[in-house]
């Protein structure tokens, strides 16, 4: 490592001992960062998202104590109540009529209304009235005078680690200049809100790189890389979605859906691509254009070409997006004629993570125990495993040994033969049934007739498989040394038999094909 990539104050404190000058107590002193360093260890940024994250403490406390309710009010969820009571006084702040508390609460009555219903209850407006005012009350925390949520946090941005109070407020009342006094929302609880709505990963990378112009235009060069470091990550989540869509592909073609959905994916994302990329450029030219007129050792220079490289990952990472994008349709296409011959299941099981756990997780306390009960007896069959036990393992090996008498349990001589190694899937007399309808072909069938036919003899599924496999197989006549029929594909005709589907092929004996010839 060259002497220009470590921390000053280190190189410093190591000539000074290599010159015999230590501090008077004999102490190492800590190195001290300079700001270009420090940046690398705890950004800025950090400490920013650090403090937005303490903002949705309280709220996850309003949440908790959905599990420490009386047995009445255990059916509302707090959570949704105070979004709704967030929303209502948003859309209401500044208009002629603003949210009161007693107007915030009876707006939250329709929502607890279908709560009640769910939860098979009857309807009471007291009670409703009751929560409204807990939900109200925590958001307010009236239990500490209306005073800000006080929390502590570790503040590094400096170089040293220095505790901080951060003072949270998220509802406030307010005075009207008619006396009356009405709820408002903090600035931060605000955005939060709106940042917290379920934008697409196009639109907030859009949003972004909109940010890092205005913010290098005003020359706010340590914003601007935060944005930027947003919009990179963007940019990996809109990689990651695709990559998670050609996934599906390859492993299940019919569980997406590739005639309406996945093509307007494709199509919006090369458009998102293309407007990303002119952006992308004209940040790095404007980066460019101010790092001429700047010293190449000045802080403001370091910053540039901190943001352009940022910038040049975002570029990059869209390049191979586009690649991506572009094979994609040729993806499908491979997928389809590997798959058109898939055994498909008669019982299409839940995905354990997204059909089972998210929902699981995303439920109440209570709601989740009772699910578990069905989870657990579905999951493990009829009865769980059986464990070792030490103790049985032990009375076992302190019995005596019991002698086998010959008179009694005849040991018989085994006899070892040679074997292969190879094992079939299929046993021969199944190989052999499958035979029986293909290699007695009087005149040219379809896939779909031959296997109807199997179907009403009362041939098993195992018979179906082979005389599919043995079609395949036939489809190429030069793979066959010696073959009795041929498999041709006149037309596009599907068909779809038990849980057996595809193209409907034509099957012709050799016979019949020299005859005609």
């Amino acid at each position: 490592m060259a002497i220009s990539e470590y921390p000053v104050g280190a190189v410093k404190q190591f000539f000074a001992e290599e010159d015999g000058l230590t501090a008077p107590d004999n102490k190492i002193q800590p190195p001290m960062y300079d700001a270009v360093s420090m940046d690398s260890v705890w950004g800025c940024h950090l400490t920013h998202q650090m403090r937005v994250l303490l903002y949705t403490e309280p709220l996850l406390r309003v949440l908790r104590s959905d599990e420490y309710r009386s047995e009445e009010l255990e059916h509302y969820d707090s959570l949704a109540l105070a979004l709704k009571l967030f929303d209502y006084i948003v859309t209401h702040t500044g208009l002629e009529h603003e949210a009161s508390s007693d107007t915030a609460m009876r707006n939250l009555l329709p929502i607890m209304d279908m709560m009640d219903q769910a939860a098979g209850i009857v309807p009471d407006v007291e009670r409703q009235m009751r929560m409204a005012k807990i939900v109200l009350s925590a958001l307010r925390n009236d239990k500490e005078g209306t005073r800000p949520f006080k929390r502590v946090y570790t503040d590094l941005a400096t170089g040293h680690a220095v505790k901080r109070e951060l003072a949270i407020r998220l509802i406030e009342e307010r005075h009207t200049v008619h006396g009356d006094i009405v709820l408002h929302l903090s600035n931060e609880a605000t955005n939060l809100l709106l940042h917290a709505l379920a934008y697409d990963i196009e639109d907030a990378q859009a949003a972004a790189e909109a940010i890092v112009q205005s913010q290098l235009a005003r020359g706010h060069l340590q914003d601007a890389i935060n944005s930027a470091q947003v919009a990179r990550w963007q940019s990996s989540r809109l990689r990651k979605k695709i990559e998670q869509l050609l996934a599906a592909t390859r492993r299940d073609l019919s569980r997406v859906d590739w005639r309406q959905d996945i093509p307007r994916i494709l199509e919006e994302a090369l458009i998102h691509l293309k407007g990303r990329c002119e952006v992308e450029h004209n940040i790095i030219d404007s980066a460019r254009k101010k790092q001429e007129n700047l010293e190449p050792s000045s802080e403001e220079a370091y910053h540039l070409t901190t943001l352009i490289s940022i910038i040049g990952d975002c570029r990059q990472c869209h390049m191979e997006l586009q690649q991506q994008l572009m094979e994609a349709p040729q993806i499908f296409l491979d997928e389809q004629a590997r798959q058109i011959f898939a055994l498909r299941r008669c019982l299409d099981l839940p995905d354990m993570g997204t059909d089972v756990l998210e929902p699981l997780f995303g439920m109440r306390c209570v709601l989740a125990k009772q699910a578990l009960d069905t989870i657990f007896a579905s999951s493990l069959g009829v009865r769980a495993p059986s464990a070792f036990s030490l103790t049985q393992y032990m009375l076992r090996l302190l019995r005596p040994r019991r002698e086998p008498r010959p008179e009694t349990v005849p040991v018989i001589e085994r006899e070892l033969i040679a074997v292969s190694n190879d094992r079939l899937r299929y046993t021969r007399d199944v190989y052999e049934r499958a035979e029986i309808y293909l290699n007695t072909l009087h005149y040219p069938v379809r896939l779909a007739y031959l296997l109807q036919q199997a179907i009403d003899a009362g041939e098993s599924e195992s018979t179906l498989e082979v005389i599919l496999f043995s079609v395949l197989r036939h489809f190429d006549p030069l793979d066959i040394d010696d073959p009795t029929f041929q498999t041709i594909k006149r037309d596009n005709e599907q068909f779809s038999i038990g849980n057996f589907y595809g193209d409907n092929v034509l099957i012709c004996s050799y016979e019949e094909i020299r005859k005609n010839e």
